[in-house]
């Protein structure tokens, strides 16, 4: 008939067997690997599964604890969220900065599995593009560096740039608070959005905010070691809501961690009588 035949549909494929010499192998190299200490759930936070009774409003807003990094590209795609969310309901918002991974345990990339780094930077692009966002595909300065399949931090003192921006971040969250989602957002899209030498951006962003500039940044770099204190203690808060990663969206004692956990933290939130600021509460 001169048709071309179609190839059969391709079977799903299939895991190789793993042979039981193999599987007591593993099994004793896990048994082998140091626990992890898991901290348990103090018993009185189980109150937070009584939904409040307050009516919620200005004077009287929900508040969610907003665990953030500038080296998560996955905190990037959540901030936009989180402030429509403060802007559409009375939601307050506080942002709180927590430093890379690398910065708090140097050791995390050779310790994690290799498929997170060929995961990860293609699932952060993807859903960039499915939200609209601009991205350049990776933050630049990086505090890691790839030496063929191994990933391995960068020396501290290539850190300078972070803890620039850190050191101003926890000046901002401790005397400008209502300002850190504003200095957030503008921080994310200029260095994921594609902005060369972002770094360079940084009094723009302080002065577009009416934060003056100059100032700022000298304090926050005289007084770092407080500033850092104030993000130190941000990561030891994160940690005990029961996960330390970011982003992580901490409602009464509950954390909803990751970009993708946005919606059931709403959904909670609708449980406890969120409100739009134009409406009634929500059913």
């Amino acid at each position: 008939s001169g048709r071309t035949k179609r190839p059969p549909f391709p079977m799903p494929l299939q895991a190789a067997p793993v042979s039981r010499r193999r599987a007591r192998k593993v099994a004793k190299e896990m048994s082998e690997t140091k626990l992890v200490k898991i901290i348990p759930r103090p018993a009185a936070w189980d109150e937070v599964r009584k939904p409040l009774t307050a009516n919620v409003n200005e004077q009287n807003p929900l508040e969610v604890d907003l665990m953030t990094s500038f080296r998560s590209g996955y905190c990037y795609l959540a901030m936009d969220r989180y402030a429509a969310l403060q802007r559409d309901y009375y939601v307050k918002v506080n942002v709180r900065f927590v430093r890379p991974v690398l910065m708090r345990d140097p050791e995390m990339f050779l310790k994690s599995t290799d498929y997170r780094y060929l995961y990860d930077p293609m699932d952060m692009g993807r859903q960039a593009q499915f939200l609209g966002l601009p991205w350049r595909g990776d933050m630049v300065p990086d505090i890691c560096k790839t030496v063929g399949n191994a990933v391995t931090p960068t020396p501290n003192e290539e850190h300078g740039l972070f803890y620039r921006v850190y050191a101003v971040s926890g000046l901002i969250q401790s005397e400008h608070p209502g300002k850190a989602m504003g200095w957030a957002q503008r921080m994310f899209q200029t260095m994921y959005g594609g902005v060369d030498n972002w770094q360079n951006l940084i009094p723009e962003v302080l002065s577009e905010l009416a934060i003056p500039a100059d100032p700022t940044e000298k304090k926050s770099l005289d007084q770092k070691e407080h500033y850092f204190s104030i993000i130190e203690q941000n990561e030891a808060n994160n940690h005990a809501s029961g996960h330390g990663g970011v982003p992580n969206g901490i409602f009464r004692c509950d954390p909803f961690w990751g970009h993708d956990r946005i919606d059931t933290l709403i959904w909670r939130l609708k449980q406890n009588g969120l409100t739009r600021r134009w409406s009634k509460p929500l059913d």
